[in-house]
């Protein structure tokens, strides 16, 4: 059976990105059940003045 893919809001995304700042990339990862690869592209992609809100 496959699992269907995840999606995530912009909001969702900057709040795992803030998070990750706070207690740490690998321990929030494992938390959200995310792959490295995918929170780096959310990173990347994030501008400053989104990442500010």
């Amino acid at each position: 059976m496959s699992k269907s893919r995840r999606s995530f809001t912009v909001e969702q995304k900057l709040s795992i990105i803030n998070e990750s700042e706070q207690i740490g990339i690998a321990q929030t990862l494992r938390k959200h059940n995310l792959s490295h690869s995918v929170f780096l592209r959310w990173k990347n992609q994030v501008t400053p003045a989104e990442f500010l809100l």
